[in-house]
């Protein structure tokens, strides 16, 4: 039985892209153990995905860290494999003792890095100079760490396969947070986006975000056609955006889950690399913002010129 070992403790988003890799490593191996490093965030995702044993940290401090490292180490693993930079996804990718390890190795995840070359590093193969380049897709992170380990298979977002039972249809969900400072919407912003599609449009909208991020707007309480979502479990959050008309939304983990399931989408971008986000661009909409402010008429006149309701 052979074991592996992927690495994602970076964002939500990061994490549901190194899912992607579960099926090909699963249907190429057979039989096979499926491992991941992830933090304690990612369990409610992680947990529906299939994998053998989940190593969770609380908080990414390098005392976790090496008391996880430990652990790696006893189980010997065959490969481990790390597709995003970061200094603690890098760290326990080295100081792990695979038989082979395949993986980017940038310490440093720079605001920049969707728009820097990143060279693969193989442990078998020193001197192979494989490299993911800014005009790629963040999938092809996923496919050039696993072509050189002879894994060919296509490989696409992961798809949930939850049972839904219709009952949460929306016009828009509507997902505009993120830890990313120039990726966010700011709270004004959102909550005069939400009273144009909700008052004056009359649409049925829903709100995604955490407890943080939602309790702050409290002045949307009692607004006609809103529903809130707070940390929805990963089978809701698939199933409302499995049934919404419009998803819109920053990049941020969620438009992962709309662009999997070839929802439409209209998605809210600071940074030039909606290319590298989305694994395909039909049904993809893109309304670019210089900052985290956004206009709602001008967004709403947007979706309206392109008839996304």
């Amino acid at each position: 039985m052979k074991k592996i070992l992927l690495i994602s403790t970076n964002a939500l988003g990061d994490t549901y892209l190194t899912c992607a890799a579960f099926k090909p490593i699963q249907d190429f191996f057979k039989k096979i153990r499926i491992d991941i490093v992830s933090t304690e965030s990612a369990r409610f995702l992680l947990d529906a995905v299939g994998f053998d044993n989940l190593y969770l940290l609380k908080k990414k401090s390098f005392t976790d860290m090496h008391s996880l490292v430990s652990k790696i180490r006893k189980t010997k693993y065959d490969i481990v494999f790390n597709f995003f930079p970061g200094q603690m996804n890098t760290s326990i990718f080295k100081l792990s003792n695979a038989e082979e390890k395949i993986g980017f190795t940038n310490f440093i995840k720079k605001k920049s890095w969707h728009n820097d070359e990143d060279v693969l590093k193989i442990k078998s193969q020193p001197k192979s100079k494989n490299t993911w380049k800014p005009e790629d897709n963040y999938l092809d992170r996923i496919s050039l760490p696993l072509k050189s380990a002879g894994i060919e298979t296509e490989v696409c977002k992961h798809v949930f396969n939850f049972p839904y039972d219709g009952t949460s249809n929306y016009d828009i969900v509507l997902h505009l947070f993120s830890s990313d400072a120039n990726r966010k919407i700011n709270i004004d912003s959102v909550k005069k986006i939400i009273f144009q599609f909700c008052e004056k449009e009359d649409k049925k909208i829903c709100l995604i975000g955490d407890e943080k991020e939602i309790s702050g707007m409290k002045e949307l309480k009692g607004v006609k056609n809103l529903q809130t979502e707070v940390n929805p479990d990963i089978k809701k959050l698939a199933g409302l955006i499995l049934n919404t008309k419009l998803f819109i939304g920053v990049d941020s983990f969620p438009i992962h889950i709309a662009d999997a399931y070839n929802i439409k989408t209209l998605g809210i971008f600071y940074y030039d690399n909606e290319r590298s986000v989305f694994q395909n661009m039909e049904n993809k909409y893109i309304f670019r913002v210089t900052d985290n402010s956004l206009n709602a008429e001008e967004l709403l006149k947007f979706i309206k010129t392109k008839k996304l309701f």
